[in-house]
């Protein structure tokens, strides 16, 4: 029995400790919460008047007269009596008719205040494309201050103020300022001046810090996608960096740091927006498809997910209707109606696959949660996409660093399992390998030894041809010489004689070459044998009469036992041979007047066995062995008969290319008993009848003395 060594065990990486993880996972949300809260310092009670509708602050604006040109700060003055008073919000025309338009607006505050007083005219509820703001001096010159997306940090009269414009009012006095705005796609409806200005510094500073923040974790997380994508170079990290830097961009410009750079009279940013958008969500389709490995795992879902793909990509044939004022704020709704429908269907799918007990499916889910609530809680309360909100603005911004981290949770315990499958595979490979060599090793000891006897069955044949053969050739030689030689001097005794001497030496040689065939081709495997049922009775008596002359000679008592319905299944000439060397054995080494005896037996409903008994000299335990090894030469036997020297090794080969076997017990002295054992034909095959009697053996019976 061969013994197997116990597996060895699977180095694995060490797992993150789950209570660490959720602990982690609270900590965000946490944060998250903290950071919307800690923005919103002013949304209850915010030092701001809305204008139009705020006593002592005026607000007109002059109707468009039909040209695109530019009118100066001189020709506005002179069209002063054309202004009209700004209507309330709700009842103002919300979106331009076509692209790039442009108005001017007269605002009038007045200070009741005994001292002089700084506020800050707020009008970027959106980011418009370019705003100017004029304010007369005392000398008749006018200020100008100049914003907006199109306007560069660098230009000389840029406002110190984030998208806004500082106010000085003396006291008791009303001042009048004019204001030009120009956007593709939209004019102002109203304004917020903020009356204490350093609440105004500190909204800019909750802003940078928001903007700071978000964009250090959406640089770390990109950061850590690259290192992934260049270590493990799979698909889902390279959709994971389409995802990343596509909404990276489109943060940009949407909150304007990129529009400075952009053509002024083109909707560059529009368009960048439109396309960065949909890379996007057709990225994000992409990396959860991959990871989570719906192509060979689930292949309908993986076509509905490919689906989605392409109806995204379809949706860009829709992107001009973006260019359209009356109609960007509708499809900037469906857009993200549709982006929150996608982000859904990922989210089923990956639930689909925590549910199949895919374990990467769950932080997947965890990290696309906050991202649809917050698209949803948009599209349920969100009035007007195109004015900025701060409060879904920072929920959004929120929530999508909440996803880049989760996101780069989901690559990290990706990135573990891939390392913990490569080191499966390694170990695998190691194994298999080591299991090719303990074979192939175990072959090579195999071969060396089958070589072994290979060299000492052909050592043994050489002696064999070298002693038995030349022994009864020299014989024959010598009698053919006498023959040829001095014949007519023999009398008709003596030729007898020597006839008989001729007649047993070439059946000496005769039997030896037929043993030395039979024994090569079962060494081989090259003997073909055709096993049919033969009567057991027939057998025997074929065999004990090739016997008869010898066991005459000898004096020896042979006894049959063999049932007369006994039929054996097994190839006749073979099994014959076998009981013919067993039975040669058992009458060579038989002393005169000993016994032998013959017998058969069915052992079960499958085998049948053969059993050769004399009471001859027997055969030491040692020699026994090497029989059975066939590494030993023949001897004499009781009247000096020669062998083969391959009687017992032809016997085993033989009885193991019919499906049987040999075993022999001796004692030196007590005589030897062999046993052969070979397939028994069931009943139903049974051609011979019950009624038949085994052939009668001669046998002669001699007392012994």
């Amino acid at each position: 029995m061969t013994f197997v060594p116990p597996p060895k065990p699977v180095p694995t990486l060490p797992g993150p400790s789950r209570r660490l993880l959720i602990l982690l996972v609270f900590m965000l949300f946490g944060a998250g919460a903290a950071v919307y809260w800690s923005a919103m310092p002013f949304r209850n009670g915010l030092p701001q008047q809305q204008i139009p509708g705020t006593p002592g602050i005026g607000a007109a604006f002059l109707p468009s007269t039909g040209s695109d040109e530019r009118l100066t700060i001189d020709e506005v003055v002179r069209r002063d009596a054309g202004f009209v008073p700004m209507p309330p919000p709700e009842e103002a025309e919300v979106l331009n008719l076509k692209m790039g338009g442009q108005r001017w607006y007269r605002l009038d505050f007045h200070s009741s205040e005994p001292h002089e007083t700084r506020k800050v005219l707020d009008l970027i509820w959106r980011i418009y494309d370019f705003a100017a703001l004029y304010e007369q001096r005392p000398d008749g010159t006018w200020r100008e201050e100049v914003t907006g997306q199109n306007v560069p940090p660098t230009h000389p009269r840029f406002s110190p103020r984030w998208r806004a414009f500082g106010l000085t009012l003396p006291p008791g006095e009303t001042v009048r300022v004019y204001l030009y705005v120009k956007d593709l796609y939209r004019l102002p409806t109203q304004f917020q001046l903020w009356s204490d200005p350093d609440a105004f510094i500190r909204w800019e500073e909750a802003l940078y810090m928001r903007l700071a923040g978000y964009y250090s974790i959406w640089f770390a997380a990109l950061a850590y996608g690259i290192f992934l994508y260049a270590v493990l170079r799979e698909k889902s990290q390279e959709y994971y960096l389409q995802y990343m830097g596509g909404l990276g961009l489109l943060g940009l410009t949407a909150n304007g740091i990129l529009s400075a750079w952009m053509p002024v009279d083109l909707p560059a940013v529009e368009a960048l927006a439109v396309v960065c958008g949909t890379v996007v969500v057709v990225s994000l389709s992409g990396f959860a498809r991959h990871y989570l490995e719906t192509k060979g795992s689930h292949p309908l879902l993986d076509r509905r997910l490919h689906r989605l793909e392409k109806l995204v990509w379809w949706s860009l044939l829709l992107s001009p209707f973006a260019f359209w004022p009356p109609a960007g704020f509708y499809y900037l709704q469906g857009f993200i109606l549709m982006t929150a429908l996608v982000v859904a269907s990922l989210l089923g799918a990956a639930v689909i696959r925590w549910r199949a007990g895919f374990s990467q499916a769950p932080l997947f889910v965890l990290a696309f949660s906050p991202y649809l609530i917050v698209l949803i809680y948009w599209l349920v309360y969100a009035r007007d996409d195109l004015i900025r909100d701060d409060e879904q603005r920072v929920c959004l911004m929120i929530a999508n660093a909440l996803t880049f981290l989760f996101l780069s949770f989901a690559s990290a315990y990706r990135h573990r399992m891939t390392l913990e499958k490569h080191l499966a595979l390694q170990n695998d490979s190691a194994d298999e390998l080591q299991r090719q060599v303990d074979e192939q090793t175990q072959e090579l000891k195999t071969a060396g030894a089958d070589l072994r006897l290979a060299i000492a069955d052909r050592d043994r044949v050489i002696a064999l041809i070298g002693h038995d053969l030349r022994g009864p050739a020299a014989t024959l030689f010598s009698l053919t010489r006498i023959l040829r030689s001095d014949a007519a001097a023999l009398s008709g005794e003596q030729l007898k004689e020597l006839t008989g001497e001729i007649a047993q030496s070439c059946e000496r040689q005769l039997e030896l070459l037929n043993n030395l065939l039979m024994w090569g081709s079962a060494k081989n495997g090259k003997w073909i044998t055709d096993p049919q049922p033969c009567p057991a009775g027939e057998v025997v008596a074929s065999v004990c009469e090739l016997q008869e002359g010898v066991i005459e000679a000898k004096k020896l008592v042979l006894s049959t036992r063999v049932p007369t319905d006994l039929v054996v299944y097994a190839d006749r000439q073979a099994l014959e041979t076998i009981l013919r060397n067993l039975l040669s054995n058992a009458v060579k080494f038989t002393s005169p007047g000993g016994r032998i005896v013959l017998e058969a037996e069915a052992l079960s409903g499958t085998k049948a066995r053969f059993a050769v008994k004399d009471t001859g000299v027997g055969i030491s335990p040692e020699r026994l062995e090497q029989l059975r090894q066939g590494g030993v030469r023949s001897t004499a036997g009781t009247f000096g008969e020669q062998g083969t020297g391959i009687g017992l090794g032809l016997c085993l080969e033989l009885a193991r290319s019919i499906g049987g076997g040999v075993e022999v017990e001796s004692r030196p002295g007590e005589g030897t008993c062999a046993y052969v054992t070979v397939p028994l034909i069931p009943a139903s095959r049974r051609t011979i009848s019950a009624a038949a009697t085994n052939p009668k053996v001669p046998v002669t019976k001699v007392a012994a003395p």
